[in-house]
């Protein structure tokens, strides 16, 4: 029987997964798998320390080695069921004979503790400010065709280096910004139940992931004092005018709410002075602040105002903050 080139392309495939699972592989070929594993891993949500990632290849291993010594079955019931296991590794192997030059970086996680931001400086020499409690993924050296990082949660603010060559690449949950050279801000807060880029400086390309996207909305341009709102609920993006200074402020000890759910504001406050701040009412969560702080206003003096203009009031007690209502009748806005 011959064999057209998929079909040989196929097997030499089954036969490199087939070596490494069995620890026959060369150290090229056994180097090449795991860079493909390290960097599929790298693309999506999950978190997995080498102990896990280990504990993972393993388990493979041993379901297809249970499978194939399991003679109980019918040889194409057996194919079938082994073929399914290996599914997720074949599709590496394929692609990354296709894709040579991918990025063989070791990725790192950074996060900005609550109450404290983190300035870091990428390999191109760009800066990313990290926001109390926010997190981020980047490899140690980009690619020579991009330059691409995750805002796994939180919000951070990127002043990029210019490289015509190297778009710049943030991918936040289901959104995807791309620029040359610009600064801009990205906020990924997961309680929050929108994804907004502000743009400070330059132009920048915002679009949905390729599984989203839909021909009548597939991708915004944003330019300076402009910012993409993305509802994490209806998928959709629209875009607004903004005074970017205000939304990127928090590097300078800054806070600006406007028309912002009061659960919202209480959220970031919680990060801001790692405060344990609750709601005796679950209907005050509704309620709507605009308002602005600048880095001289301690936490007593943003709470009072918060209170004085929702008509709240507060009672500490063991180290916990409890918003009241001093209205008799629930205010819902």
């Amino acid at each position: 029987m011959r064999l057209d080139s998929k079909s040989m392309k196929d097997n030499n495939i089954f036969k490199i997964l087939s070596r490494y699972l069995n620890n026959q592989s060369s150290p090229a070929e056994a180097k090449k798998v795991e860079a493909w594993y390290e960097y599929e891993f790298a693309r999506t949500d999950l978190k997995l320390d080498e102990g896990k990632k280990n504990s993972l290849r393993g388990k493979i291993k041993y379901n297809i080695d249970r499978e194939i010594s399991d003679y109980k079955y019918p040889l194409r019931y057996m194919l079938l069921t082994v073929a399914s296991i290996i599914l997720v590794l074949l599709s590496f192997i394929f692609y990354f004979s296709i894709n040579p030059t991918i990025d063989k970086s070791k990725y790192v996680i950074r996060k900005a503790d609550i109450g404290k931001n983190v300035i870091i400086q990428l390999s191109d020499s760009s800066v990313v400010t990290l926001n109390a409690g926010s997190e981020i993924r980047y490899p140690e050296h980009f690619s020579k065709k991009e330059r691409k990082i995750y805002l796994v949660a939180g919000e951070a603010f990127f002043d990029v280096k210019p490289d015509k060559k190297r778009p710049f690449i943030v991918e936040s949950g289901d959104l995807v910004t791309r620029v040359l050279g610009t600064k801009f801000n990205v906020n990924y807060y997961s309680f929050l139940d929108k994804i907004v880029v502000t743009v400070t400086r330059g132009k920048v390309k915002v679009n949905k992931k390729d599984s989203l996207e839909t021909p009548l909305n597939k991708e915004l341009f944003l330019l300076p004092n402009q910012q993409a709102v993305f509802n994490k609920e209806s998928k959709q993006i629209v875009r607004n005018d903004i005074d970017a200074d205000k939304v990127s402020g928090w590097m300078n000890g800054q806070l600006y709410f406007d028309n912002e759910k009061l659960s919202n504001v209480i959220e970031i406050l919680k990060m801001r002075f790692n405060k344990n701040i609750e709601f005796d009412n679950p209907s005050l969560k509704k309620y709507r602040v605009s308002l602005g702080f600048n880095n001289n206003d301690s936490f007593d003096d943003i709470l009072f105002a918060i209170k004085k203009s929702n008509n709240l009031s507060s009672s500490e007690k063991s180290g916990k903050i409890v918003l009241t209502s001093t209205q008799h009748i629930s205010n819902s806005y």
